[in-house]
């Protein structure tokens, strides 16, 4: 068992929601970005600005690197920028959430998408 950090109460281990006042029993989440290992003659790092109500951070990702980003509970604008390429979009941070960067080479554009299999 484990305490709610709002109300003082016990919450089961496994439980993300305190049954007695309905707020999270957590304080962050992770953001996990990752960009793709890629091989370009010309290859900046990318720029991610992540905001929220009360948060503003940017992040540069090079080619093959992961970021851990502890962040509160609540929505989020991802917006990448690579060169003359952008990418959004928004994420309800309720639990951890990976997203993958990458150049796709056929069509040219950013790509920021969410990945599946983020660890809780």
């Amino acid at each position: 068992m484990k305490t709610c950090v709002h109300c003082g109460s016990e919450v089961p281990d496994e439980s993300l929601i305190c049954p007695k006042c309905g707020c999270y029993t957590v304080d962050h989440f992770q953001l996990i970005l990752c960009r793709a290992k890629q091989f370009f003659l010309i290859n900046p790092a990318i720029q991610v600005n992540i905001t929220g109500t009360d948060f503003s951070q940017t992040v540069s990702l090079n080619s093959g690197e992961t970021k851990h980003i502890p962040l509160p509970p609540g929505n989020y604008q991802l917006d990448a920028h690579l060169s003359f390429r952008n990418a959004k979009c928004s994420v309800t941070l309720d639990r951890t959430r990976m997203f993958q960067l990458f150049s796709d080479r056929f069509s040219g554009r950013l790509v920021l998408a969410e990945m599946e299999s983020a660890p809780n």
